[in-house]
């Protein structure tokens, strides 16, 4: 097992305080929003002392396949490992987004490559040929904006509203196929021409539902996005410690505020719609979009016990105590400060790489990433 040492993304969107104050630093006063540990080629984590050097984890995966990550996950995965974790802080809400399954990924990513887009190009959409399911574990209050909403719950928002805009959008509200609907209101043209109106009665609303308000604060951050209509359409979520999002591929979502954990597929995958002056396509999201309404999948952790999570990439445990062995490669992070066995006192918010079938205990309260077991057989 080894120490990591984790690349640091200094995103717009960061907080400046949440990440430094975790890890017990000393804010700067610049936005910290994500600190990967993982092997993802576009920011990999290093191996402090692997084999008497620190190598870039990717590298060792592939110098060392087997070794690192197990026979299993060899075999389902390749020579990679198939999760990333990050620590999330946002200071500002995230752009309205979405992650593509696995076939339109592979599909996106051999189109752009085709066309000799580089990986860093602005306009390119697809940065990996991998899908991206998710899920998020709050370690603060936190806000998404995720799913669509049912149809009655949209129309009761858009009703209250009124104009011609709100009638427009509801018109068009449609259980089987939101795409129309969320369409029209993510209409550049149509928002430029109702938005005064619209935000004026959003905040004559603004303390009926959080909704309304919603869309007021992300027109402030975004002026004149047509993303900031978004929750009238989409769910507002509020979670913190001791629960997780799990987000889909396909489900249209947007971070608002918060701390946490974030678990995913290792891919870099993001097709935007809006509030973001990163590159929107709005053609892929609405190819990629699930397009009817879906409840928060909203999950509570259970002390040492598994999330009950829809992923084949990942596995999430979160407790306090002994890391019993596992054919797969893990990724522990500290969640409190105590020590690693092994490894001695990390810290908060450190990170380690447990190889298979090493074992550990946590002397704080830590979460565990692995890849999870086949289950069934013949």
């Amino acid at each position: 097992m080894w120490r990591m040492r984790n690349p640091r993304m200094d995103y717009a969107w960061g907080s400046a305080a949440a990440i430094p104050e975790f890890l017990g630093e000393e804010p700067t006063g610049r936005p910290v929003a994500e600190v990967w540990m993982g092997a993802h080629p576009k920011a990999p984590s290093s191996l402090v002392d692997f084999h008497g050097a620190d190598v870039p984890l990717d590298v060792a995966i592939r110098d060392h396949p087997e070794e690192l990550l197990g026979a299993d996950v060899l075999t389902r995965f390749g020579p990679r490992l198939p999760f990333l974790v990050k620590l999330l802080a946002a200071g500002k809400p995230l752009s309205l987004q979405v992650h593509p399954a696995a076939d339109l990924a592979a599909e996106g990513f051999a189109r752009e490559e085709a066309a000799g887009l580089p990986l860093e190009a602005s306009e390119r959409t697809f940065k990996d040929e991998h899908h991206k399911p998710e899920v998020m574990i709050a370690l603060a209050h936190t806000e998404t904006l995720a799913g669509l909403r049912r149809t009655d719950a949209s129309g009761a928002l858009l009703e209250r509203i009124g104009g011609p805009w709100a009638r427009r959008v509801s018109g068009l509200l449609d259980e089987d196929d939101l795409r129309p609907a969320l369409k029209a209101l993510l209409s550049g043209d149509a928002w430029a021409a109702h938005r005064s109106a619209v935000l004026a009665r959003c905040a004559e609303l603004g303390e009926e539902d959080r909704a309304y308000a919603l869309v007021g604060e992300l027109d402030r951050h975004f002026p004149g996005d047509s993303g900031a209509a978004a929750p009238l359409m989409l769910n507002v979520v509020h979670y913190g410690p001791g629960e997780a999002l799990f987000v889909p591929t396909g489900q249209i979502h947007a971070h608002i505020s918060g701390f946490g954990v974030e678990v995913m597929a290792a891919s870099d995958n993001v097709i935007r719609a809006g509030l973001t002056p990163k590159h929107i396509d709005r053609e892929a999201l609405f190819e990629a979009l699930a397009p009817t309404p879906a409840e928060p999948l909203l999950k509570q952790t259970v002390e040492g016990s598994p999330l009950a999570l829809p992923a084949d990439e990942f596995q999430v445990v979160v407790g306090e105590g002994a890391v019993p062995a596992s054919p797969a490669a893990r990724i522990i992070v500290t969640l409190a400060p105590g020590a690693v066995a092994g490894l001695g006192d990390l810290g908060r918010g450190a990170g380690a790489f447990i190889e298979p079938l090493a074992e550990t205990r946590a002397g704080g309260r830590a979460l565990t990433v692995s890849v999870p077991a086949i289950t069934g057989g013949p």
